[in-house]
């Protein structure tokens, strides 16, 4: 029955949500699952009005076949990493799919330049970017993650990156911003073992306005996500994954036009890659 509730509570929020803005939404549609890797499926969402175009993958990672990765930091370098865009993080460290991740400044001009990660950051047991208020994602092993509030407890933990703020916690949507933007989120079931990484798109009218923290929100939890967190948005938001030509393949429509290079990333590598 809390279960039960809790979805009902997110059928209401959605409208809300849609209201503040002057528009009373239509249905959000959802395609079906569609398999693009082992363990890895991708769907396409959809609404008329206010228009949204987004892309959700869900991530078995509880596969012992499944790697979860945050992209590194640049060592001795200055600063806490090197700066690429989602398709040059894609392919320079071999995804099966992947997501811009953390907050970061300053927004370089080309890649390799040195950026701060704004929050937590750790890739493969390296801890390159210290916590601040941020909540983050963290993965202690390749078999689940956990969502989380600071101060963290990064003992055994293999990855993490920061976002903003938790937004779906325990199935129910928290109160946030009701502005539209370009949003990337990411969610995870209620053990651990499944990941949602969702973007959608924005500041493109007549294609799509993006959407409001409690539709993020909402669109995680229908896709079954227990909790969520959102990430950094807007013009750095972005989708790579492995097309069915085994080419790399950018789904979302960037806000600015072309991708921006950001701090680092959310990396899901996937062994054997098929299409149905």
């Amino acid at each position: 029955m809390r279960r039960l509730a809790a979805l009902l509570a997110l059928g209401l929020l959605l409208p809300a949500a849609a209201a503040a803005d002057g528009e009373s939404p239509t249905p959000v549609t959802y395609q079906s699952w569609q398999d693009i890797s082992h363990g890895i499926a991708l769907k396409r969402i959809e609404r008329k009005s206010p228009r949204l175009v987004g892309y959700l993958l869900r991530v078995e990672i509880s596969l012992p076949e499944i790697t979860v990765f945050v992209t590194p930091g640049n060592g001795a370098e200055p600063k806490d990493a090197a700066a690429r865009n989602t398709t040059e993080a894609f392919n320079d460290f071999n995804c099966a799919a992947a997501i811009n991740g953390s907050v970061f400044k300053p927004l370089p001009s080309a890649k390799g330049d040195p950026v701060d990660i704004l929050g937590l950051a750790i890739s493969s047991g390296e801890k390159y970017s210290e916590p601040n208020k941020f909540d983050a994602i963290l993965f202690p092993s390749q078999q689940r993650g956990l969502i989380a509030k600071p101060p963290f407890n990064t003992t055994g933990i293999r990855n993490a990156l920061a976002g903003y703020h938790i937004i779906l916690d325990q199935a129910r949507v928290l109160p946030s911003s009701d502005k539209r933007h370009p949003r990337t989120a990411v969610g995870l079931s209620k053990q651990g073992g499944t990941l949602y990484m969702l973007v959608i798109d924005g500041r493109l009218p007549g294609y799509s306005d993006g959407a409001t923290l409690a539709e993020t929100a909402t669109i995680l939890a229908r896709a079954g996500a227990y909790n969520g967190l959102n990430m950094d948005g807007g013009g750095s938001t972005a989708m790579v994954i492995r097309d069915e030509n085994g080419q790399t393949k950018r789904l979302n429509q960037p806000s600015g036009g072309l991708e921006r290079r950001v701090g680092n990333h959310l990396c899901i590598r996937s062994p054997m890659k098929y299409r149905h």
